[in-house]
C-alpha cells in the first residue's frame, strides 16, 4: 500500500510539474535542462503505465520489484512478506527488470 502511495505521489509530481512546464510563456523552448527535464517526466510517465500493465499480469513480481525499489526492502524480508522464497524473489526481480527494459527499449 505505501509502496503504491508513493508511486502515486512520483507521478503526480511529473505530471504537476509538466504541466507547469507547459504554462510557463517565458520558457526558452529547446534549452539543454528543459530537454532534460522533459526526457526524465516523459520517461517517468512511461515507466508508470509499463508498471500498470506489469501489475495486471505479474501481481506477485510487481509486489516484489515495488518492495525492493520503492520500499527499499531487502530480497529477504520480502520472501517473508510474501511468504515464498528467497531464491524465487531474486527470480521474480530478475524477470521484472528484464520484462520492464523490453518494454522501455
Amino acid at each position: 500500500m505505501a509502496a503504491k502511495v508513493m508511486r502515486q505521489i512520483l507521478i503526480d509530481n511529473a505530471r504537476t510539474l509538466q504541466a507547469q512546464k507547459r504554462q510557463q510563456l517565458t520558457t526558452i523552448a529547446g534549452t539543454p535542462d528543459t530537454n532534460e527535464r522533459e526526457n526524465r517526466f516523459e520517461q517517468l510517465i512511461t515507466i508508470d503505465k509499463a508498471l500498470d500493465s506489469f501489475s495486471v499480469r505479474y501481481p506477485r513480481q510487481s509486489n516484489a520489484l515495488k518492495l525492493k525499489y520503492l520500499m527499499g526492502m531487502q530480497n529477504q524480508e520480502i520472501s517473508e512478506l510474501l511468504e515464498c522464497s528467497a531464491s524465487l524473489i531474486e527470480k521474480d526481480l530478475k524477470f521484472s527488470r528484464s520484462w520492464l527494459q523490453t518494454r522501455m527499449a
